[in-house]
C-alpha cells in the first residue's frame, strides 16, 4: 500500500486542474490510499509521498514537512503564484515534475534541477464521442469554454468577434469585474463539468486563446473529441503534435504508475 499526501489548494474555482485532481484520485488504484493535507493542518507522518497540484496558499513553512518525503510536483498554470521559496525548494528537490505537454515546458522559463514527465490531459475520450453520436440535433455556432478571464485570454475572443461579426457563447466562471464582455460575445453562464460534452455535442466550433502556457488545456482536448473545428489562437501545431486521445484515456493509469514508481524508489 502506497500512501499518498494530496497537497492542493481549495478557494471554490473548480477549473481544468481540480477537475483533472478529482479524476487522477477517483482512478487510484486499491494498492494507493489518497490523503489530502489542507494547508492548516500538518499531514499524517506515516505518508509514503507527496504529490502537489496548484499550492499557492502552502508557503514556505510547507518545506520542512516536504522534505521528509519524496516529492512529485504537477505543474499548472497557477504556478507562478504564491510563495518563490517554496516554488524553488519544489525545483531543487522534488523527485520528480511533471508537465501536461512539450510545449507547456517549452514556456516554463524557470530553471528545473530535477527529472521532469509527461502527463496527458485525463479525459474520457470514449465517453465524450459517444455522447456526440448520440446527440441527433443540429451544430451551431462557436463556443468558448474556460474561466472568462484575462489569462486564458478572453481580451482576444472578444475582439475577434468584434472584427469579424462572429458570435461566441462564452461559458464559464466570470470573478473578473474589469471584463467586459459585449456584443456579439455572449455570456451565458456556467456549467457543470458533467454536461460539458452534452454542450460541446450542440456546436461547430471551439474558439479559444490559449496563452501563459496554458495550451495544452482540459477544454481544448475535450473539444477536439467532440469533433469541433478549431480557432485557437497560439502556436496551434504544437497542440496538434500532442494531442493522442488515447493517451488522454490512459492518463490516469500513467499518472499513477508515475506516483508509484517514486514511492517505491
Amino acid at each position: 500500500m502506497v500512501k499518498v499526501g494530496w497537497l492542493a489548494d481549495s478557494f471554490g474555482i473548480i477549473g481544468g486542474a481540480e477537475i483533472s485532481d478529482s479524476i487522477f484520485i477517483a482512478h487510484a488504484s486499491q494498492d494507493v490510499e489518497v490523503v489530502r493535507c489542507p494547508p492548516s493542518k500538518r499531514p499524517p507522518a506515516d505518508v509514503d509521498i507527496f504529490v502537489l497540484g496548484n499550492v499557492i496558499t502552502y508557503g514556505k513553512r510547507w518545506i520542512e514537512v516536504l522534505e521528509t518525503k519524496p516529492v512529485v510536483m504537477h505543474i499548472h498554470d497557477l504556478w507562478p503564484y504564491g510563495s518563490p521559496v517554496l516554488r524553488r525548494w519544489i525545483l531543487n528537490n522534488a523527485k520528480l515534475v511533471m508537465f501536461n505537454s512539450p510545449k507547456q515546458w517549452d514556456m516554463f522559463h524557470y530553471q528545473v534541477n530535477v527529472p521532469k514527465a509527461y502527463i496527458h490531459i485525463p479525459v474520457d475520450m470514449e465517453g465524450i464521442t459517444k455522447t456526440v453520436k448520440e446527440y441527433d440535433g443540429e451544430r451551431k455556432g462557436i463556443i468558448w469554454l474556460g474561466r472568462i478571464e484575462a489569462g486564458k485570454g478572453i481580451q482576444y475572443a472578444v475582439d475577434w468577434s468584434l472584427c469579424n461579426d462572429k458570435r461566441i457563447d462564452l461559458y464559464g466562471q466570470m470573478n473578473d469585474p474589469h471584463i467586459r464582455i459585449v456584443p456579439p460575445c455572449y455570456y451565458c453562464g456556467q456549467i457543470a463539468h458533467r454536461d460539458v460534452p452534452g454542450l460541446l455535442a450542440q456546436y461547430e466550433t471551439f474558439w479559444y486563446a490559449p496563452v501563459f502556457g496554458d495550451l495544452y488545456c482540459r477544454s481544448v482536448v475535450e473539444a477536439a473529441a467532440a469533433g469541433l473545428k478549431m480557432v485557437l489562437v497560439g502556436d496551434t501545431q504544437a497542440l496538434w503534435d500532442w494531442l493522442d486521445f488515447q493517451a488522454s484515456q490512459d492518463a490516469p493509469d500513467t499518472f499513477w504508475s508515475f506516483i508509484t514508481g517514486v514511492a517505491h524508489g
